[in-house]
């Protein structure tokens, strides 16, 4: 199972970006300054032990009404400067330790799936044999032993820190509120083997480094999160300094992505972003320097006025740096951002089809030559080094996301959160472990401010394809006929050839798969099998209801 954790705060909001996030402008902050880190030697009285409570008792009889006169009442920090001593292993002391170091693992599926998702069968069956992973036969059940991960007993790094989000109420709510939201999804899932930890936002490295390692520890403590486990956090090249790149890697952070998104300052700057050229490389060094061996930068093509050359140049300074994995994405033009505002007033100027197709076709070709072999559509990874969370997603594994905006999707029945703190943290304190409940019983929550539902046979269709598509090494045919009891070839037989025909998809292996160009005009495509699909299940449905 994979955990994201949603941290919805961020310093600034960029040009293009249309996830859910407070930048600390709009937040009630009446004096705003810069964060301040600060690494100092602690006193052994700040390791006493601070018990974490939850603000609020969850009880069948719990209504909406008072709990949110319960959250909006909760008094506001009066801002102030001063610095405060943060332990960041405070709340570590006294607590229970899990005694069971070990869990068992029962599943029908296997555990090279990690393996299946390489381009090359020769590759897969490599890696396969240096993890000592036999093929294993279809139904077949695999049960073993894996050891869970263990709180450390103490920390050695502490800061002094000073930081806006302090004073701010909205930050109080959402940190008092996540604590309580992984709770109670613990008491549900906390047998569930936890292969992957992602906190993504927003910007995670701009809050508190305290409550990064709080929650983090909170996660350990509470769910049956395996060694192995890849842990993630997503930063920002402004927010972060040496000692957080140290303090997220001596915590247990394995892997790290960072958004430098161009390394070209006039690109940056059109996208409003916060940081310069230079920040990034500075970042970069930080994470490498502070002992991170699994290092994602992140970086958005087809920006406006940048051209193919100054493309390429964004991507040998990439390689250059030789992180282990590279996420380069397209520009996409989202409603409601300041590009949207901007390009429907004609203010915004981009390279031609021709030119982005050549981005997406040369940068791909570019990051192969360096080692990085593509394994999704926007993905390149070092061989290994493919991110296991963003995989689980794409090969269909359940998981869970907490905090505003955060979806889960568990046996198919999928709950996404409001945006919206306020009604986030109203239905966190009263519905969520009740809605948890019912949904364990076959029921849907009907009384939330979030969303639940089933996914039908038709949806699992599509779902099924758009995920595995997504990947190199596309959609396994027989998974598709395991699921709907038809083959896919026979099934879509005009498209699958009209897409042969001008090179936009291959079957090879009992794979279907895009090619680069493909990959291209993916959501293209796939629209043509959604409606296909749609068409002849949905009928099937309608007949048996």
């Amino acid at each position: 199972m994979l955990l994201y954790i949603h941290v919805p705060f961020c310093a600034k909001k960029c040009n293009y970006c249309a996830f859910f996030s407070l930048p600390t402008a709009s937040l009630n902050i009446e004096e705003v300054f810069k964060p301040s880190l600060t690494l100092i030697t602690p006193p052994s009285a700040l390791y006493e032990s601070t018990p974490i409570s939850s603000p609020f008792k969850i009880s069948s009889t719990a209504r909406q009404q008072t709990a949110k006169q319960t959250i909006l009442s909760q008094p506001k920090k009066t801002p102030q400067k001063t610095s405060s001593v943060q332990s960041l292993s405070a709340f570590l002391t006294g607590r229970e330790i899990e005694k069971n170091s070990t869990i068992t693992i029962k599943s029908d599926k296997p555990s090279s799936t990690l393996a299946d998702a390489f381009l090359s069968k020769e590759q897969a069956e490599h890696l396969r044999n240096k993890l000592g992973i036999a093929k294993f036969q279809e139904n077949q059940i695999i049960e073993k032993k894996v050891e869970r991960m263990k709180l450390p007993q103490s920390f050695s790094i502490n800061f002094k820190e000073e930081h806006p989000l302090l004073t701010s109420s909205e930050y109080s709510l959402w940190k008092r509120t996540i604590l309580q939201e992984l709770s109670i999804l613990a008491d549900f899932y906390k047998d569930k083997p936890i292969t992957s930890i992602f906190f993504g936002g927003g910007t995670p490295s701009y809050i508190p480094i305290a409550d990064i390692e709080q929650i983090l520890f909170h996660i350990i403590g509470k769910f049956s999160v395996l060694e192995d486990a890849e842990i993630t956090i997503e930063c920002n090249p402004e927010s972060l300094t040496n000692y957080k790149a140290l303090g997220y890697f001596k915590m247990g952070f394995n892997r790290a992505s960072l958004g430098v998104q161009s390394l070209n300052n006039k690109h940056l700057n059109i996208m409003g972003r916060p940081h310069s050229a230079m920040q990034a490389h500075q970042a970069f060094h930080y994470l490498r320097t502070a002992g991170f061996q699994n290092i994602s930068l992140d970086f958005i093509w087809g920006v406006p006025s940048q051209r193919l050359r100054t493309w390429i140049d964004d991507i040998k300074a990439a390689i250059k740096l030789d992180p282990e994995h590279i996420s380069a994405y397209g520009l996409t033009i989202e409603q409601g951002t300041e590009f949207d505002l901007l390009d429907k007033e004609g203010k915004l100027e981009f390279a031609s089809e021709m030119e982005q197709s050549q981005m997406y076709k040369t940068g791909s070709g570019l990051l192969e030559e360096a080692g990085y072999m593509q394994y999704e559509i926007s993905n390149y990874a070092k061989m290994g080094y493919q991110c296991k969370h963003n995989l689980g997603y794409w090969l269909g594994d359940d998981y869970l996301g907490a905090g505003p905006s955060g979806a889960s999707t568990v046996n198919h029945i999928r709950r996404t959160h409001a945006q919206n703190i306020e009604d986030w943290a109203i239905d966190i304190a009263t519905s969520l472990a009740q809605d948890l409940s019912d949904q364990q019983k076959g029921k849907l929550c009907t009384t939330s401010s979030y969303t639940t539902e089933q996914l039908n046979h038709v949806e699992q269709i599509c779902e099924l394809l758009m995920l595995r598509l997504r990947t190199s090494k596309g959609l396994n045919v027989a998974e598709y006929k395991a699921l709907t009891g038809k083959a896919f070839l026979k099934e879509h037989n005009k498209l699958i050839q009209l897409l042969d025909q001008n090179n936009l998809m291959r079957m090879k292996n009992g794979y279907a798969y895009f090619t680069r160009t493909g990959m291209l005009v993916s959501n293209s495509i796939l629209e043509h099998f959604f409606k296909a699909i749609r068409e002849k299940y949905g009928k099937l449905e309608l007949q048996k209801k």
